[in-house]
């Protein structure tokens, strides 16, 4: 609701929406008589961040749309901390043997990598994250990682300057 002449970025709830499309085509095809089962968690680093909030809200919503069968667990938050991640994820891994996937909307993804890793369910268990790196990109190699999203700074750069120099900009 705040007024501004242009705005540059991710639009968050389309990645969350996007996220959980993937998951569920990761899943493989669902047919009537055998939709999608399972549970799916989430780990941000703080519900209070409105990014993660809005990523967190896209993807509940297609998830409930298009994979009815699915059970989400609560979003556990990992303040964007790799040890805090690792634990919530391990724990979710032992409190729920029939967790699917995991959708982590923020930072220090490969604190749940390494929990996947060592529990033996990294390629069991449908992963996405975001921040595309030289780490992500070998765990998503090794399979640890299904789908990573990620923002280009120069692009952003380069789309904020052009609105800032666009006529119609009144800043």
């Amino acid at each position: 609701g705040v007024p501004h002449a242009a705005y540059v970025g991710l639009d968050n709830r389309a990645v969350g929406r996007t996220a959980g499309y993937l998951l569920g085509r990761f899943m493989g095809p669902s047919r009537a008589d055998k939709p999608h089962r399972g549970r799916v968690a989430l780990i941000a680093a703080s519900r209070t961040y409105r990014a993660h909030e809005e990523r967190e809200m896209g993807f509940l919503s297609l998830m409930e749309e298009a994979f009815p069968g699915m059970s989400l667990i609560a979003a556990r938050e990992g303040h964007d901390d790799r040890s805090e991640n690792y634990h919530h994820t391990m724990s979710l891994l032992e409190e729920y043997p029939d967790l699917v996937g995991i959708y982590n909307v923020g930072g220090s993804w490969d604190g749940v990598a390494r929990a996947l890793r060592e529990s033996g369910r990294g390629r069991d268990i449908i992963f996405i994250g975001h921040g595309l790196t030289p780490d992500t990109r070998r765990a998503l190699l090794d399979g640890t990682i299904d789908a990573v999203f990620d923002m280009d700074p120069g692009t952003l750069i380069e789309r904020a300057l052009a609105s800032l120099a666009d006529p119609a900009f009144d800043g």
